[in-house]
């Protein structure tokens, strides 16, 4: 029940009341996956991000193939600045996920921020395959194509976000 209610509040966008009730659902019962990735993504709403990254950290200890939380950790990892983490746990998702187009677009992300603008470019046009119309994808994609001087290119990316 506190679980439901910790979801409840987190849809509502009271992530405090909903991080009172995850953490309270983890005290009576620790063993549950899920319970640890809902409590990391409230966190992540709070801009907890390091609390955000135990808890995936713990989801993925109790179900290593918990995809979403392996995502969201390299979002997490990648706004604390852990740059090659975050594009590590990006790149085993989409080992096993390779149709995975929000995976492909963060791992764009990374790449970006670490200055790897042709890694960045390969994921955001892989991301595109899979979903071709995605605005933040377009944007990104045509951000990069700018930054190397690739500005026609760039253009038909604006033109089409």
């Amino acid at each position: 029940m506190l679980y439901l209610l910790g979801l409840i509040a987190g849809q509502k966008g009271e992530y405090e009341i909903a991080i009172g009730f995850l953490q309270s659902a983890i005290q009576s019962n620790s063993t549950i996956p899920l319970f640890y990735y809902h409590l990391g993504n409230a966190l992540m709403a709070q801009q907890r991000v390091a609390e955000a990254i135990e808890n995936f950290r713990h989801t993925l200890r109790l179900n290593p193939t918990h995809s979403e939380s392996l995502n969201n950790l390299g979002i997490a990892l990648k706004q604390s600045g852990q740059l090659e983490e975050a594009a590590t746990c990006l790149q085993q998702l989409l080992v096993t996920h390779p149709a995975w187009a929000q995976a492909h677009y963060n791992l764009g992300n990374v790449f970006t921020a670490q200055g790897k603008l042709n890694e960045a470019v390969s994921c955001y046009q892989q991301a595109l395959q899979l979903h071709p119309q995605d605005f933040d994808t377009l944007n990104n994609l045509a951000e990069d194509l700018k930054r190397q001087g690739q500005c026609p290119a760039a253009f038909t990316y604006y033109q089409q976000a």
